[in-house]
């Protein structure tokens, strides 16, 4: 239907028939939505004019009918919005590093680098199984739950025949295979926190959506049914859009121009020095620079192509007569390019949607003044707007925070092309190499020892605010540290106690980059002559530091 380029191919019927125009998908009718203006008018109608639905495909094998019922739809939103409320957001985030940590350090250990897509759809598994069970999954169950997931995704937009050898028949084995599981090694889990209020693992997204159950209720076949149902399509949810982000925010990343990396790199050195390494709350909501840079990929590489709805009613839209039971489908792609916030373009791909130029299209900066603020329909409108946004936003502006943090990203493979359908992905394979940030660490009784930025060692920071225009190291005492980038400071004693910054400095020698600077007992406070030193090895260790802005060469 769409060819290549569902942006080319709406564009040139919007330019002959006008932006709602009558097309054919999978064999049947549709009533194509090609704007921004339409689709507005089109979601704010639902339950009136519209109503959710979805290919027979996409129903069958996700278990989901649509939720046109105005009442049924209001019960299930409220049942799940205590998961993407603030208190239980900061309850995701340790997990959320913790998964992100892992997935980059793997990666980093890869000197041949990772494909692209392969990496995004398991991070991406992760974050959704994870978040919304609320424990983590052995590898083999990952990976077989992921092929599983995958099999139900791929037959969404495929045509209705259900036969063993076609994607929906491999998809309705995978959806049983998937069920199975989850009735076999989660399901008496969620029935016992329903009678107990006990928790298995960490706090989920599943457990606020069965906080309003009634224990009884927990007896009953039927329940059970309907927490397997749940759980997989909030998987499928999850999964689908995290995915997708994760691939569109990896494959971008070495084509960013360099004034977005300087830009998010200068926001990092902002909040490190008020929030310290930790990715907070307060620290994430002092993100809003990489904030805008996720959207600004989303409204170029959307993670939905479009959203499905039937009508209930004949109604005008767009100059034309919806017809009532009509099917309707809103392109994702046209109505982000026609938004009127943007310059128009006579262009098949205006100016502001061209992957071939980031340089010039892609610019974070429109998101951070509602003057040239542009919508973002990929999160749907309405009534049916994603619940999931905010969890989506914590998990991509974490990735950007560690990227920026410690880590560099290249691509090997050179330039690609992005497909846009039925999901943004590259057309040819993209292999990426992922180095983490590399220091040098000297302990005054041993010798030095490089470690990435993504390792600890025995030493603490202690003053995180140390101004970085001054260029200097920070301080360090006994204890732990948690490197997250390169720095440009070369050289820090821990002495006991300074009296300001100043008579910090007074310790650090710079002039000379490339010369390891030696510190006597002299250089050391009073209280600590060289003869109390503690020895290597324990947790108390006085240390010098040298840190340099390198990069481990694979």
């Amino acid at each position: 239907m769409f060819g290549a380029d569902p942006l080319k191919w709406s564009r040139e019927r919007i330019a002959r028939h006008g932006p709602v125009f009558q097309s054919h998908l999978l064999g049947q009718p549709i009533v194509i939505v090609g704007d921004l203006v339409n689709w507005q008018k089109a979601l704010n109608a639902e339950f009136k004019s519209v109503a959710m639905n979805f290919p027979e495909s996409f129903r069958k094998a996700s278990g989901q009918t649509g939720t046109a019922d105005k009442d049924t739809h209001a019960f299930q939103r409220k049942a799940i919005s205590k998961a993407f409320e603030p208190e239980a957001m900061a309850g995701y985030l340790p997990f959320m590093e913790q998964i992100l940590r892992r997935y980059l350090d793997l990666w980093a250990s890869q000197s041949a680098g990772v494909d692209l897509v392969a990496a995004g759809r398991k991070l991406g598994f992760e974050f959704a199984a994870a978040l919304v069970l609320g424990k983590e999954l052995d590898e083999a169950t990952r990976d077989s739950l992921s092929v599983h997931f995958s099999n139900v995704i791929n037959s969404f937009f495929t045509i209705p025949v259900d036969l063993p050898f076609t994607p929906l028949g491999k998809a309705m084995a995978s959806r049983k295979s998937i069920q199975d599981w989850i009735c076999r090694h989660v399901l008496l889990d969620y029935l016992d926190y329903v009678k107990t209020g006990k928790i298995v693992g960490r706090r989920g997204i599943i457990h606020s959506f069965l906080d309003g159950a009634n224990p009884p209720d927990a007896q009953s076949p039927a329940f059970a049914q309907k927490i397997a149902d749940a759980v997989q399509g909030t998987i499928i949810a999850g999964n689908d859009t995290t995915s997708t982000g994760m691939i569109s925010l990896l494959g971008m990343w070495p084509q960013f121009p360099q004034h977005v990396k300087d830009k998010l790199r200068e926001e990092q050195d902002v909040v490190r020095s008020r929030f310290g390494e930790e990715l907070s709350c307060k620290a994430m909501a002092a993100m809003p620079y990489a904030l805008a840079t996720v959207k600004e990929v989303m409204r170029i590489l959307p993670t939905s192509s479009g959203v499905w709805r039937d009508a209930l009613e004949d109604f005008e839209l767009g100059g034309k007569l919806i017809r009532k039971g009509s099917s309707m489908m809103m392109l994702t792609h046209p109505a982000h390019a026609s938004d009127p916030k943007l310059p128009a373009s006579q262009f098949e791909v205006p100016e502001h949607m061209d992957l071939r130029n980031l340089e010039d299209c892609f610019r974070p900066e429109r998101w951070l003044k509602d003057s040239t603020r542009p919508a973002l329909a990929v999160w749907g409108m309405g009534p049916h707007t994603c619940q999931g946004m905010p969890l989506f936003y914590q998990e991509a502006k974490m990735l950007l925070a560690i990227l920026t943090r410690s880590y560099t990203v290249q691509n090997v493979s050179g330039p690609f092309e992005w497909k846009l359908l039925p999901l943004p992905s590259p057309k040819s394979p993209v292999t990426l190499t992922i180095h983490a940030h590399c220091f040098k660490v000297t302990l005054l009784d041993t010798q030095p020892v490089l470690f990435t930025s993504a390792q600890a060692c025995h030493i603490q920071r202690i003053a995180a605010s140390v101004p970085a225009a001054s260029g200097q190291a920070f301080l360090a005492l006994p204890g732990w540290l948690r490197f997250h980038r390169a720095l440009t400071s070369r050289v820090g004693v821990a002495a006991d106690e300074f009296a300001g910054f100043g008579d910090f400095a007074d310790y650090i020698d710079d002039d000379d980059d490339e010369v390891e600077q030696q510190y006597s007992a002299p250089s050391l406070s009073p209280k600590h002559p060289a003869s109390t030193l503690p020895s290597k090895g324990k947790q108390d260790s006085w240390i010098a530091i040298e840190l340099y802005s390198c990069m481990l060469a694979a």
